[in-house]
């Protein structure tokens, strides 16, 4: 659904901004989008519920006990349709990522996966720390 929306977004965006940053407007036209392309996924939670269900039919459990089963499946339908908000850490990065590569090719995309690249974060606060730096480097 990325490559999708990134597809979309640049079609419906013709000039990157300056200083393009996927944010919660971002978010929010993703989650318009995967709700327009009537998207669904099954989490885990659900997969489980259906499995305990399943489970509870088979051993021919209470009504009381489906009834909970019941309401359990209600609040995860609930979760999940404000799920993209609660995985917004995992999902701006794929979407700039993504809306990069339709702006400046794989010259873009690699630009955009750089910028949260824990290794890379890593190595330029160590150079940018010269007492540290030094300190690794005199170690034997």
């Amino acid at each position: 659904m990325f490559f999708k929306f990134a597809t979309r977004y640049v079609l419906s965006h013709k000039d990157l901004p300056s200083a393009f940053v996927a944010g919660d407007s971002t978010l929010g036209e993703f989650q318009r989008f995967i709700n327009e392309q009537k998207f669904t996924y099954q989490e885990e939670g659900e997969t489980k519920v259906k499995e305990l269900s399943d489970i509870a039919d088979k051993a021919k459990y209470s009504s009381a006990l489906k009834d909970e089963i019941a309401k359990l499946k209600k609040q995860l339908e609930t979760e999940k349709t404000i799920s993209p908000m609660s995985h917004k850490s995992e999902i701006l990065p794929a979407l700039r990522i993504e809306i990069m590569s339709r702006y400046k090719g794989e010259r873009g995309r690699i630009e955009a996966s750089l910028t949260d690249d824990a290794q890379i974060k890593t190595a330029t606060g160590l150079l940018e720390n010269r007492e540290e730096y030094s300190r690794r480097l005199s170690l034997k």
